[in-house]
């Protein structure tokens, strides 16, 4: 009768250990992938819902760094747009746009396409928020009304801020290396001077302008033959004292075309008579002067302020400019707006000014509905995110 084996209770327990140790490791692997996909799977929870990674990766192609403040803002839009009641306006030609990109998108899940797991709910519901965005503004800001005080303040700085734009007020200048210098050239104009004749001969600036030059054509026949074929050619003006910054000045070209038929002096480059426009009677727009009496814009504004009130023909006394003299300007002409371009200006800068003011005003009213939102994110998942 054979021995019944008997086994050695060590080596028994060996074993049990492990195979319990094996399950606790496979339990632990699986369960952390688990956990692992699970914590990765949202972005954010709001209102007792998550809201899917794969959304946040649809915002973060399109918004980048700046993808979880945007999300956030939209989410907040979409549930105040609920509390308010709020419906999407198709008429809108925003959202006329916002819909044909939405059909560009279903167009690409029906067809098979792939756009970061995201199903055709989950894509409608992103640009519906999106499209009620200008819903909630415009419900937000309806009751809003501009401070007329800071408007005029606002209409002030823009009517400098204009001036940047416009050429009404021409003017011509000189600079004198000293006061005396410029005060002599104010007596001379008192007793019949002509203060653009003076402006050659006094002025240090002052540089004789030269025959217009191409780069690029050493051939004066060849470049006016190309370019000027007409009888009289749009040329924008000589640079320098006298340049104009939006006028075009009139100049004749005598080629096989034409003919010139003027009292002022032409010079003839290569066979190519050119009459250069007396630099005199040229004036240049107030806010192209050279030079200013201060680097403060206050100061540049008082200035301005001061030109533009002056009548045509009038001169100023004698304007220190640090490190290069003194300068007088004369206003050579000063047209004013006319009362419909006036009322168009304070129209449009009081739109500006109340769109700004509603942003500023809106703006507010999202961070204070984002703080009582409650929206927690995510911050493992977005940082392990990547598109």
């Amino acid at each position: 009768m054979a021995k019944k084996k008997i086994r050695d209770p060590k080596k028994r327990m060996k074993t049990r250990i492990t195979v319990v140790i094996i399950g606790i490791l496979l339990v632990v692997f699986v369960g952390g992938l688990s956990v692992e996909s699970f914590a990765r799977s949202y972005i954010m929870k709001f209102d007792n819902k998550r809201i899917s990674s794969n959304e946040y990766k649809f915002y973060l192609a399109s918004f980048g760094e700046s993808a979880v403040d945007v999300l956030t803002n939209r989410l907040v839009v979409e549930k105040k747009a609920q509390e308010f009641a709020l419906e999407i306006d198709k008429e809108n030609e925003n959202n006329e746009e916002m819909l044909e990109a939405l059909d560009s998108y279903l167009d690409v899940l029906e067809n098979g396409g792939y756009i970061y797991g995201l199903k055709e709910k989950d894509i409608t519901r992103i640009f519906d928020r999106e499209m009620l965005t200008d819903a909630l503004f415009e419900h937000a800001t309806a009751d809003f009304s501009i401070d007329e005080d800071e408007f005029a303040e606002f209409l002030a700085e823009e009517r400098h801020n204009q001036r940047l734009f416009q050429t009404e007020v021409m003017v011509n200048y000189i600079v004198t290396e000293t006061e005396d210098e410029a005060k002599e050239i104010l007596d001379m104009v008192e007793n019949g001077a002509d203060f653009k004749e003076l402006v050659p001969e006094y002025c240090i600036e002052y540089t004789p302008p030269e025959p217009f030059e191409d780069d690029y054509y050493d051939d004066y026949d060849e470049y006016y033959d190309d370019y000027y074929p007409v009888e009289v050619a749009e040329m924008e003006a000589p640079e320098g004292l006298f340049g104009h910054a939006d006028d075009d000045v009139e100049i004749q070209i005598n080629n096989d075309e034409a003919d010139a038929d003027s009292d002022n002096e032409d010079e003839d480059v290569d066979g190519v008579e050119i009459e250069i426009p007396d630099p005199r009677v040229i004036g240049q727009s107030a806010i192209f002067l050279p030079h200013f009496p201060s680097d403060d814009i206050d100061e540049i504004y008082e200035f301005m302020d001061m030109i533009y009130a002056m009548p045509a023909g009038e001169i100023t006394e004698p304007i220190e400019i640090e490190g290069v003299g003194f300068m007088l300007v004369r206003v050579d002409s000063n047209t004013p707006m006319s009362a419909d371009e006036v009322a168009e200006f304070e129209s449009e800068a009081r739109e500006q000014f109340e769109m700004m003011k509603k942003n500023e005003a809106y703006s507010e009213m999202l961070e204070e509905w984002k703080t009582e939102s409650g929206i927690k994110v995510n911050e493992y998942a977005r940082r392990m995110i990547r598109v």
